[in-house]
């Protein structure tokens, strides 16, 4: 009994230090590497649930935990180079970043609405989390990167990315199933964090927060302009913002604001749960 005892001991440990140690930035990342990897992997997500990413900077508790991890897994995104600048030369620690060979699209531009405010010609969209495309690249990639560590255990991590992307395919057949009539429909959003999502489903997204500054009373007169012309009702915010301008357009068009999450973790459940708000705000 003892030796049984010992051997079960013996190997819970030996599970447990098998782990690999992962650091994401983002719970929608930490998802699909936990889709990929399984009880094979351990992760760390540095910004949790009601952290506003752009606004982000590393505690000294999360610098000591990627100490101990074997992977960070980036997105590309300007508000990681605060963390990629304090991790880069850590022995130990390989970065790999999830937005290679994904085409970024380029963010919105104040000029489109006729504001006489500069912008970066070459902002891209940091949000790919949203992108179906950019969603199956990186679980490939994570797929890719667990097997080649841990060549032991690639049969479970091609067969979990298997089982992830028919989930996923089905998740896509049921949102394209909510959003196919409203083709060609602009979705009005405080935050403009959901372009990816918005146009792998053919439909239209208009910011009223544009390059991370407050909209302009000449903006949010055109943000209403067009919502009316839509017969829209509904101003998308994220729980990350302020609803404040949000409100005031919502006021102007009779309408309501409704919290849509681009960083809910669940990414399949989260693509649903965003057309069905979608679809309900054209009812």
């Amino acid at each position: 009994m003892k030796n049984l005892f010992f051997i079960l001991t013996f190997l819970l440990i030996s599970s447990t230090q098998a782990q690999i140690n992962i650091i994401t930035s983002i719970e929608p990342v930490t998802f699909l590497v936990e889709e990929i990897g399984k009880n094979l992997v351990a992760t760390t997500t540095l910004i949790g649930q009601g952290k506003d990413p752009h606004t982000y900077t590393p505690s000294p508790e999360q610098i000591k935990k990627i100490s101990t991890a074997q992977f960070y897994f980036a997105i590309g995104a300007q508000f990681e180079s605060i963390i990629l600048n304090k991790i880069n030369s850590q022995k130990g620690l390989s970065i790999i970043m999830l937005d290679q060979n994904f085409k970024k699209r380029k963010m919105e531009s104040s000029h489109d609405h006729g504001d006489k405010q500069g912008h970066n010609e070459n902002e891209f969209d940091p949000h790919i989390w949203l992108s179906p495309i950019a969603i199956n690249n990186m679980a490939e990639i994570i797929a890719s990167t667990l097997s080649k560590h841990d060549p032991n255990n690639q049969p479970t991590y091609q067969k979990n990315l298997v089982n992830f992307k028919s989930q996923f395919n089905q998740t896509i057949t049921v949102t394209n199933q909510l959003l196919a009539p409203l083709k060609g429909k602009k979705v009005f959003v405080f935050h403009p964090a959901f372009g990816y999502f918005l146009n792998a489903f053919d439909l239209l997204q208009e910011a009223i927060e544009l390059e991370g500054k407050s909209p302009s009373p000449k903006h949010i007169a055109h943000i209403i302009k067009q919502a009316k012309e839509d017969k829209t009702k509904v101003i998308f915010v994220s729980p990350q913002f302020s609803t404040k301008a949000a409100q005031t357009i919502a006021d102007g068009i009779k309408g309501e604001v409704v919290s849509i999450n681009p960083l809910e973790k669940n990414v399949l459940k989260n693509f649903i749960d965003m057309a069905n708000a979608i679809k309900k705000a054209y009812e």
